[in-house]
């Protein structure tokens, strides 16, 4: 029998059940994710997809609603979410701090906790390029304000259907591009 804070765990963090040489394209200026195999064949496609309302940028800052650009990869998994669920993406990456330091946006030490985080975990979220970024659905938001509108603080969001379906491709590790 299962404890409540092992059952818990379970629920937060358990991989779904894909392959481990998938990957996920999400294409910005098109507006849609993509599965692909290692070998590059489409698994799944997901169209009409919302990103950040402050669109896309190299780096996303605290506040400022935009979706990073980059390479990235699945860290966690958290349901129920109150957008369904939520797939962590480990933002910012050394890379993003590299860029917000030669801006004069951050500063050495910030820069450095940065490029100290461990592969495939979270990075410090207290830091001018906050953090939380991640795939999601829109919970019990409305279905035409996804439709219409880039509508998440940074993130990137489905409907609850196509995250439901997403999950049969993804888990931890999974490796997530973001591009225009």
């Amino acid at each position: 029998m299962l404890t409540n804070t092992l059952k818990w765990l379970l629920l937060w963090t358990a991989p779904a059940m894909a392959a481990p040489d998938d990957w996920v394209r999400i294409d910005t200026g098109q507006q849609v994710l993509t599965v692909l195999s290692a070998q590059g064949e489409i698994r799944a496609q997901f169209a009409d997809i919302s990103i950040g309302r402050g669109g896309v940028t190299k780096v996303h800052y605290r506040g400022d609603h935009t979706t990073p650009l980059g390479e990235f990869h699945i860290v966690a998994i958290r349901r129920p979410h109150r957008y369904d669920a939520f797939y962590a993406l480990d933002y910012p990456q050394p890379a993003h701090a590299a860029l917000a330091l030669a801006d004069g946006k951050i500063q050495p030490a910030t820069q450095a906790r940065i490029a100290r985080t461990k592969p495939f975990s979270l990075p410090p979220t207290d830091t001018p390029l906050g953090g939380g970024i991640g795939i999601h659905g829109i919970g019990r938001g409305s279905l035409a304000v996804h439709q219409a509108f880039n509508w998440t603080n940074g993130c990137v969001a489905l409907t609850n259907a196509q995250l439901h379906e997403l999950g049969h491709y993804i888990g931890v590790g999974t490796r997530v591009v973001i591009q225009e």
